[in-house]
């Protein structure tokens, strides 16, 4: 019985795990300049209105980690409902990590972004 107790707890905390999470992201913006153009000295602005589901999944275990995700947002304007769509933005994400000691610890990621908007790219690239 004492070993059974013993062993019980260290199997527990090699098992894999898996979860998922999930988010809905709702946004405004005000944009005071919609079309630029280095020839017309007129600007034009709107409000813009997003929102998209986001679903996460994760699975880990002692040795590996893997992280996946993917979001969707469809977009509205305030005073120019020609500009709104269902497909103003898409992400999806992997990451992955292995680890089969202390001392070794070997990771990749890919990322891809589908926008409408170019301001959404410098958040990726941070340019």
């Amino acid at each position: 019985m004492t070993l059974m107790a013993t062993v019980v707890p260290l199997t527990g905390i090699a098992q894999p795990r898996l979860r998922v999470t999930g988010q809905l992201a709702i946004t405004e913006s005000y944009d005071d300049n919609l079309f630029p153009s280095p020839t017309s000295p007129v600007r034009q602005s709107d409000f813009s209105y997003r929102v998209g589901p986001r679903l996460g999944l994760a699975y880990t275990t002692r040795t590996l980690n893997v992280f996946a995700r993917y979001g969707r947002e469809a977009e509205a304007f305030a005073w120019r409902p020609e500009l709104d769509s269902a497909r103003a933005r898409q992400e999806a994400a992997l990451e992955v990590g292995w680890s089969p000691g202390r001392t070794l610890r070997l990771e990749a990621g890919a990322l891809y972004e589908d926008t409408s908007t170019a301001r959404d790219l410098n958040v990726v690239t941070g340019l």
